[in-house]
């Protein structure tokens, strides 16, 4: 009825795309940016289409050109960073990765493919953190990386070994005995803070619910980690366990803690629309 409108031919765009019709969305996404210049989304979406089509040049201009409509585009950013990281030019990359997070400092996808780049030049340290951010910030960031980055960066938390099977009671992070009440709330704000709704979970409306258990050592390393009960998502559960991992090290237990470490268990609930909650 309208050939004219951009926007239908952008969301025609999204439509294909979500089906795997590459072309098609390509063809949607060009026309809507032909129909009106000034359509952002389609841009840089058109960008990364035709990136995944190997048509590297033509999505580096796409890209650039949402630059210079929108300077302050973090998607666009990273999708010139990968471009140029393709071609080795990681200096560069990692200035555009480090414009979209000047841009945007809540973009998971910037601090990903930062640590990316810094871990590609030797710089192991530095990856961590911004693997760490990435995760903060909703990033589902690949075991394998984590594992790559653990093995180089001597700082790292270490990966703990899993739990065997349950032994005996473990103490409820969120509703401790009043012994261990002041300690533990400790221990949960530092885990709460690793714990985001993964932004692809979020983008599928994936949700549910996961029971953790740890084990702290005397130190306040965790000496073992495993998965209770599993939410249905792989995603979800996989992002928890990140969460405690990076929470490490706790504070030294309390003297009044029998040996050898104090067994926690977490559970961790995920809603549509509510964000994360622990318990």
């Amino acid at each position: 009825m309208d050939p004219t409108a951009a926007r239908i031919r952008t969301n025609m765009g999204y439509l294909f795309l979500r089906q795997g019709r590459l072309e098609e969305a390509a063809r949607e996404l060009d026309a809507a940016k032909r129909i009106d210049f000034r359509e952002v989304e389609a841009r840089t979406e058109l960008g990364f289409v035709l990136l995944r089509l190997g048509r590297e040049e033509e999505a580096l201009v796409e890209l650039r050109d949402v630059l210079r409509i929108e300077r302050r585009s973090p998607r666009a950013f990273v999708g010139v960073g990968m471009i140029l990281g393709r071609r080795e030019r990681t200096g560069e990359a990692i200035t555009a990765f480090q414009n979209a997070i000047q841009a945007d400092p809540k973009y998971g996808p910037a601090y990903l493919r930062l640590a990316e780049a810094l871990d590609r030049i030797g710089r192991p340290a530095e990856a961590w953190s911004a693997a760490e951010l990435a995760h903060d910030h909703g990033e589902d960031v690949a075991p394998a990386f984590w594992q790559q980055l653990t093995d180089k960066h001597a700082a790292a938390p270490p990966l703990p070994p899993p739990c065997g099977e349950p032994s005996g009671p473990t103490v409820d992070l969120d509703d401790p005995e009043p012994a261990h009440r002041g300690y533990l709330a400790r221990v949960r704000d530092r885990v709460r803070a690793h714990v985001v709704y993964p932004r692809g979970a979020g983008e599928r409306g994936i949700a549910g619910e996961l029971q953790v258990e740890f084990r702290i050592g005397r130190e306040g390393r965790i000496e073992c980690l495993a998965l209770r009960r599993s939410s249905g998502s792989e995603l979800l559960d996989r992002f928890v366990l990140s969460a405690v991992r990076l929470a490490q090290p706790f504070a030294a237990l309390p003297p009044h803690v029998p040996p050898p470490s104090l067994p926690v268990s977490g559970t961790f609930r995920f809603r549509i629309g509510e964000g994360p909650a622990s318990r």
